[in-house]
Protein backbone atom coordinates (compact mmCIF):
# COMPACT_ATOMS: atom_id res chain seq x y z
CA UNK A 1 0.00 0.00 0.00
CA UNK A 2 1.41 3.36 -0.97
CA UNK A 3 1.10 6.10 1.66
CA UNK A 4 0.34 9.38 -0.05
CA UNK A 5 0.57 11.80 2.86
CA UNK A 6 0.70 15.50 2.24
CA UNK A 7 3.46 16.46 3.17
CA UNK A 8 20.43 29.15 -4.18
CA UNK A 9 22.57 29.59 -6.13
CA UNK A 10 22.06 27.81 -9.41
CA UNK A 11 23.30 24.31 -10.13
CA UNK A 12 27.02 23.78 -9.92
CA UNK A 13 28.73 21.10 -11.98
CA UNK A 14 30.61 18.73 -9.69
CA UNK A 15 33.99 17.44 -10.89
CA UNK A 16 33.68 13.81 -11.93
CA UNK A 17 29.90 13.78 -12.01
CA UNK A 18 28.24 11.98 -14.89
CA UNK A 19 25.98 13.62 -17.45
CA UNK A 20 22.63 14.47 -15.93
CA UNK A 21 23.96 14.73 -12.38
CA UNK A 22 24.68 18.00 -10.65
CA UNK A 23 25.87 19.15 -7.29
CA UNK A 24 23.72 21.96 -5.90
CA UNK A 25 25.24 24.24 -3.29
CA UNK A 26 23.54 25.42 -0.10
CA UNK A 27 19.89 26.60 -0.32
CA UNK A 28 18.79 24.87 -3.55
CA UNK A 29 15.62 26.18 -5.13
CA UNK A 30 12.49 24.12 -4.76
CA UNK A 31 12.26 23.21 -8.44
CA UNK A 32 15.73 21.70 -8.30
CA UNK A 33 15.07 20.00 -4.99
CA UNK A 34 12.08 18.15 -6.44
CA UNK A 35 14.29 15.87 -8.47
CA UNK A 36 16.83 14.92 -5.84
CA UNK A 37 15.87 11.29 -5.61
CA UNK A 38 13.89 8.43 -7.07
CA UNK A 39 10.79 6.44 -6.16
CA UNK A 40 10.06 2.79 -6.71
CA UNK A 41 8.17 0.88 -9.33
CA UNK A 42 4.89 0.31 -7.53
CA UNK A 43 2.86 -2.08 -9.67
CA UNK A 44 4.81 -1.82 -12.92
CA UNK A 45 5.28 -4.83 -15.13
CA UNK A 46 2.62 -6.95 -13.39
CA UNK A 47 4.78 -7.26 -10.28
CA UNK A 48 2.90 -8.75 -7.36
CA UNK A 49 3.32 -6.26 -4.57
CA UNK A 50 3.35 -6.34 -0.80
CA UNK A 51 3.93 -9.88 0.44
CA UNK A 52 5.90 -11.30 -2.48
CA UNK A 53 9.45 -10.78 -3.59
CA UNK A 54 10.42 -9.84 -7.13
CA UNK A 55 12.00 -13.16 -8.01
CA UNK A 56 9.54 -15.53 -9.75
CA UNK A 57 8.38 -18.07 -7.20
CA UNK A 58 10.05 -16.22 -4.34
CA UNK A 59 8.87 -17.11 -0.87
CA UNK A 60 6.59 -14.42 0.56
CA UNK A 61 7.59 -12.16 3.39
CA UNK A 62 5.47 -12.86 6.47
CA UNK A 63 2.76 -10.22 6.94
CA UNK A 64 2.46 -8.79 10.43
CA UNK A 65 -0.27 -6.85 12.20
CA UNK A 66 0.61 -3.78 10.13
CA UNK A 67 0.14 -5.43 6.75
CA UNK A 68 -2.20 -2.65 5.65
CA UNK A 69 0.72 -0.29 6.32
CA UNK A 70 2.99 -2.25 4.00
CA UNK A 71 4.91 -3.94 6.85
CA UNK A 72 6.33 -7.40 6.07
CA UNK A 73 8.74 -9.60 7.97
CA UNK A 74 11.35 -10.66 5.40
CA UNK A 75 13.48 -12.55 7.95
CA UNK A 76 13.10 -13.18 11.66
CA UNK A 77 12.75 -9.78 13.35
CA UNK A 78 13.62 -7.92 10.13
CA UNK A 79 10.78 -5.89 8.62
CA UNK A 80 10.55 -4.15 5.26
CA UNK A 81 8.12 -1.23 5.19
CA UNK A 82 6.78 0.48 2.08
CA UNK A 83 6.24 4.23 2.24
CA UNK A 84 5.55 6.61 -0.63
CA UNK A 85 7.42 4.77 -3.39
CA UNK A 86 10.32 4.06 -1.04
CA UNK A 87 11.22 1.45 1.59
CA UNK A 88 12.69 1.56 5.08
CA UNK A 89 13.83 -1.35 7.23
CA UNK A 90 13.26 -2.14 10.91
CA UNK A 91 15.47 -4.59 12.79
CA UNK A 92 14.11 -5.71 16.17
CA UNK A 93 16.00 -7.15 19.12
CA UNK A 94 13.68 -7.45 22.10
CA UNK A 95 12.12 -3.99 22.17
CA UNK A 96 15.18 -2.26 20.74
CA UNK A 97 15.20 -1.26 17.08
CA UNK A 98 17.59 -0.28 14.33
CA UNK A 99 15.97 1.78 11.59
CA UNK A 100 17.55 1.91 8.13
CA UNK A 101 16.36 5.00 6.21
CA UNK A 102 13.15 6.87 7.03
CA UNK A 103 11.13 7.71 3.91
CA UNK A 104 9.84 11.11 2.87
CA UNK A 105 8.88 13.93 5.22
CA UNK A 106 5.25 13.10 4.45
CA UNK A 107 5.88 9.50 5.54
CA UNK A 108 6.56 10.42 9.18
CA UNK A 109 3.09 9.33 10.41
CA UNK A 110 3.42 6.06 8.49
CA UNK A 111 6.92 5.56 9.90
CA UNK A 112 5.63 5.85 13.47
CA UNK A 113 2.70 3.53 12.71
CA UNK A 114 5.01 0.90 11.23
CA UNK A 115 7.11 0.91 14.41
CA UNK A 116 4.03 0.46 16.58
CA UNK A 117 2.73 -2.28 14.27
CA UNK A 118 5.62 -4.55 15.28
CA UNK A 119 5.04 -3.97 18.98
CA UNK A 120 7.54 -1.18 19.59
CA UNK A 121 7.53 2.57 20.13
CA UNK A 122 9.42 5.26 18.20
CA UNK A 123 11.51 5.88 21.30
CA UNK A 124 12.77 2.28 21.05
CA UNK A 125 14.82 3.18 17.96
CA UNK A 126 18.45 3.06 19.12
CA UNK A 127 19.76 4.71 15.96
CA UNK A 128 18.96 5.34 12.32
CA UNK A 129 21.42 4.15 9.69
CA UNK A 130 21.19 6.19 6.50
CA UNK A 131 22.03 4.74 3.11
CA UNK A 132 22.24 8.19 1.51
CA UNK A 133 20.90 11.70 1.97
CA UNK A 134 18.27 12.02 -0.74
CA UNK A 135 14.92 13.41 0.37
CA UNK A 136 13.03 10.13 0.11
CA UNK A 137 15.35 8.56 2.69
CA UNK A 138 15.89 11.36 5.25
CA UNK A 139 12.29 12.49 5.84
CA UNK A 140 11.91 11.14 9.39
CA UNK A 141 15.39 11.91 10.74
CA UNK A 142 14.82 15.36 12.22
CA UNK A 143 11.48 14.30 13.72
CA UNK A 144 13.02 11.27 15.44
CA UNK A 145 15.91 13.37 16.74
CA UNK A 146 13.80 16.26 18.02
CA UNK A 147 11.06 14.18 19.61
CA UNK A 148 12.91 11.04 20.75
CA UNK A 149 16.61 11.93 20.70
CA UNK A 150 17.43 9.29 18.07
CA UNK A 151 20.90 9.65 16.49
CA UNK A 152 21.66 9.01 12.82
CA UNK A 153 24.86 7.50 11.44
CA UNK A 154 26.18 7.14 7.91
CA UNK A 155 29.31 6.81 5.81
CA UNK A 156 31.72 9.66 6.67
CA UNK A 157 31.62 10.83 3.06
CA UNK A 158 27.83 11.22 3.24
CA UNK A 159 27.82 13.42 6.35
CA UNK A 160 28.42 16.78 4.57
CA UNK A 161 25.80 15.79 2.01
CA UNK A 162 23.25 15.14 4.77
CA UNK A 163 24.13 18.46 6.42
CA UNK A 164 23.52 20.09 3.03
CA UNK A 165 26.98 21.52 2.64
CA UNK A 166 26.27 20.39 -0.91
CA UNK A 167 23.51 18.37 -2.60
CA UNK A 168 24.01 15.70 -5.24
CA UNK A 169 20.95 15.22 -7.37
CA UNK A 170 19.61 14.67 -10.84
CA UNK A 171 19.17 17.65 -13.14
CA UNK A 172 15.53 18.78 -13.43
CA UNK A 173 15.77 18.67 -17.22
CA UNK A 174 16.54 14.95 -17.15
CA UNK A 175 13.16 14.29 -15.51
CA UNK A 176 11.20 16.92 -17.39
CA UNK A 177 12.20 15.22 -20.65
CA UNK A 178 10.39 12.10 -19.40
CA UNK A 179 7.45 13.74 -17.62
CA UNK A 180 5.10 12.99 -20.52
CA UNK A 181 5.21 9.29 -19.64
CA UNK A 182 2.11 8.47 -17.55
CA UNK A 183 3.94 6.44 -14.90
CA UNK A 184 6.58 9.17 -14.45
CA UNK A 185 3.91 11.85 -14.13
CA UNK A 186 1.95 9.79 -11.60
CA UNK A 187 5.10 9.19 -9.53
CA UNK A 188 5.95 12.90 -9.64
CA UNK A 189 2.54 13.82 -8.26
CA UNK A 190 2.87 11.27 -5.46
CA UNK A 191 6.24 12.52 -4.31
CA UNK A 192 5.11 16.14 -4.51
CA UNK A 193 2.43 15.28 -1.96
CA UNK A 194 5.03 13.50 0.16
CA UNK A 195 7.24 16.58 0.44
CA UNK A 196 9.55 16.51 -2.58
CA UNK A 197 9.88 20.30 -2.76
CA UNK A 198 10.88 20.72 0.88
CA UNK A 199 14.62 20.31 1.25
CA UNK A 200 15.89 18.92 4.54
CA UNK A 201 19.27 19.42 6.15
CA UNK A 202 20.27 16.94 8.85
CA UNK A 203 22.53 18.98 11.14
CA UNK A 204 22.97 16.12 13.61
CA UNK A 205 24.30 13.72 10.96
CA UNK A 206 27.27 11.74 12.29
CA UNK A 207 29.70 9.21 10.80
CA UNK A 208 29.78 5.62 11.99
CA UNK A 209 31.37 5.46 15.45
CA UNK A 210 33.84 2.78 14.34
CA UNK A 211 34.63 0.36 11.54
CA UNK A 212 33.03 -3.07 11.28
CA UNK A 213 29.76 -4.34 12.81
CA UNK A 214 27.85 -1.71 14.74
CA UNK A 215 26.61 -2.24 18.29
CA UNK A 216 22.96 -2.02 17.32
CA UNK A 217 20.12 -4.53 16.91
CA UNK A 218 21.03 -6.90 14.07
CA UNK A 219 24.75 -6.03 14.33
CA UNK A 220 24.57 -4.25 10.96
CA UNK A 221 27.76 -4.04 8.91
CA UNK A 222 28.11 -0.95 6.70
CA UNK A 223 29.11 -1.75 3.12
CA UNK A 224 30.48 1.16 1.10
CA UNK A 225 28.63 1.46 -2.23
CA UNK A 226 29.73 4.88 -3.43
CA UNK A 227 28.24 5.91 -6.74
CA UNK A 228 24.56 6.80 -6.44
CA UNK A 229 25.90 9.44 -4.06
CA UNK A 230 29.50 9.97 -3.03
CA UNK A 231 28.95 8.34 0.37
CA UNK A 232 26.23 5.78 -0.28
CA UNK A 233 26.25 2.76 2.04
CA UNK A 234 24.40 -0.54 2.14
CA UNK A 235 23.89 -2.50 5.38
CA UNK A 236 24.50 -6.22 5.83
CA UNK A 237 22.72 -8.17 8.57
CA UNK A 238 24.81 -11.37 8.67
CA UNK A 239 22.73 -13.30 11.21
CA UNK A 240 19.54 -12.70 9.22
CA UNK A 241 21.14 -13.05 5.79
CA UNK A 242 19.63 -9.73 4.71
CA UNK A 243 21.15 -6.77 2.89
CA UNK A 244 19.52 -3.34 2.79
CA UNK A 245 20.91 -1.95 -0.45
CA UNK A 246 19.32 1.51 -0.51
CA UNK A 247 19.63 2.84 -4.05
CA UNK A 248 22.84 0.95 -4.88
CA UNK A 249 20.73 -1.97 -6.14
CA UNK A 250 16.95 -1.77 -6.59
CA UNK A 251 14.24 -4.01 -7.98
CA UNK A 252 11.98 -1.45 -9.63
CA UNK A 253 11.46 2.19 -10.50
CA UNK A 254 8.68 4.18 -12.23
CA UNK A 255 11.01 5.25 -15.04
CA UNK A 256 12.11 1.66 -15.73
CA UNK A 257 10.03 -0.89 -17.68
CA UNK A 258 12.00 -3.67 -15.97
CA UNK A 259 11.14 -5.55 -12.76
CA UNK A 260 13.95 -7.27 -10.89
CA UNK A 261 17.48 -6.44 -9.73
CA UNK A 262 18.81 -3.38 -11.53
CA UNK A 263 20.58 -0.08 -11.14
CA UNK A 264 18.56 3.10 -11.14
CA UNK A 265 18.62 4.98 -14.45
CA UNK A 266 22.04 6.61 -14.76
CA UNK A 267 20.73 10.18 -14.55
CA UNK A 268 19.71 9.53 -10.94
CA UNK A 269 23.28 8.73 -9.86
CA UNK A 270 26.16 11.02 -9.07
CA UNK A 271 28.47 8.62 -10.90
CA UNK A 272 26.97 5.89 -13.06
CA UNK A 273 30.42 4.35 -13.53
CA UNK A 274 31.00 4.11 -9.77
CA UNK A 275 27.49 2.72 -9.29
CA UNK A 276 28.37 -0.25 -11.47
CA UNK A 277 31.70 -0.73 -9.70
CA UNK A 278 29.95 -0.64 -6.29
CA UNK A 279 28.13 -3.86 -7.17
CA UNK A 280 31.42 -5.69 -6.51
CA UNK A 281 31.06 -5.00 -2.78
CA UNK A 282 27.55 -6.44 -2.71
CA UNK A 283 28.39 -9.56 -4.72
CA UNK A 284 30.73 -10.77 -1.96
CA UNK A 285 28.06 -10.86 0.74
CA UNK A 286 26.52 -14.13 1.92
CA UNK A 287 22.88 -13.06 1.91
CA UNK A 288 19.64 -14.53 0.63
CA UNK A 289 17.33 -11.52 1.00
CA UNK A 290 17.79 -8.19 -0.76
CA UNK A 291 15.74 -5.29 0.60
CA UNK A 292 16.12 -2.38 -1.82
CA UNK A 293 15.33 1.27 -1.33
CA UNK A 294 12.83 0.99 -4.20
CA UNK A 295 10.89 -2.06 -5.31
CA UNK A 296 9.97 -5.29 -3.55
CA UNK A 297 12.33 -7.57 -1.60
CA UNK A 298 14.19 -10.15 -3.69
CA UNK A 299 14.92 -13.68 -2.44
CA UNK A 300 17.91 -15.67 -3.59
CA UNK A 301 21.72 -15.46 -3.56
CA UNK A 302 22.79 -11.83 -3.65
CA UNK A 303 25.46 -12.73 -6.18
CA UNK A 304 22.67 -13.73 -8.59
CA UNK A 305 20.90 -10.40 -8.08
CA UNK A 306 24.15 -8.54 -8.73
CA UNK A 307 24.81 -10.57 -11.88
CA UNK A 308 21.33 -9.74 -13.17
CA UNK A 309 21.82 -6.04 -12.46
CA UNK A 310 25.19 -6.10 -14.25
CA UNK A 311 23.68 -7.73 -17.32
CA UNK A 312 20.99 -5.10 -17.47
CA UNK A 313 23.47 -2.28 -16.98
CA UNK A 314 25.65 -3.65 -19.79
CA UNK A 315 22.64 -4.02 -22.07
CA UNK A 316 21.52 -0.47 -21.31
CA UNK A 317 25.01 0.86 -22.02
CA UNK A 318 25.08 -1.00 -25.33
CA UNK A 319 21.72 0.45 -26.28
CA UNK A 320 22.90 4.00 -25.58
CA UNK A 321 25.90 3.46 -27.80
Amino acid sequence: MDHQIDATDGPHRSPGADDGQWTVRQNPKALVTLWCSAGDAGTIGGLVRGDRGTRPGARPGRPVAGRELGVHEVAKNVFCVRGTDVNWLLVREGRDLTLIDSGWLGDVPALERSIRAIGCRPGDVCAVLLTHAHLDHVGGLNHLRERYGVPVHMDPREVPHARREYLEQVRPAALLQRAWRPRVLAWSLRILRAGATRDLAIPHAEPFPHDGPLDLPGRPVPVACHGHTSGHSAYYLPDAGVVATGDALVTGHPTSPVVGPQLLPCYFSHSARDSVAALDSLAELDAGVLVPGHGDPWYGPLSSAVAEARRRAASSEGTRR
